[in-house]
């Protein structure tokens, strides 16, 4: 059960991809602020996660610092690709 703790960033990752799934259709260009919100908290909730992971030591801090910098870069994508999705927008 102590491990199920570490799979809440990758279950944060498909949420964020389901939000965007679901509301991407209802949004328009310039007006899907309200749904951009929630994305940026799970991209910073991602990042503390990891952190209290990192900072608590029960697992090897470079184990930690590996899989948790390769899941941020690829969220880090993913939030960008689930923000232009919402909101109609470019980079």
């Amino acid at each position: 059960m102590h491990r199920v703790w570490y799979l809440v960033p990758l279950g944060l990752t498909v949420v964020s991809v389901i939000w965007t799934a679901v509301l991407a259709p209802f949004t328009k260009y310039g007006v899907g602020d309200w749904a951009v919100i929630p994305l940026l908290m799970m991209f910073v909730s991602t990042v503390a996660w990891y952190g209290w992971i990192l900072i608590s030591g029960r697992e090897s801090r470079l184990l930690v610092l590996g899989v948790g910098t390769l899941h941020l870069v690829v969220f880090f994508f993913i939030t960008l690709w689930c923000l232009t999705f919402i909101t109609k927008d470019s980079l």
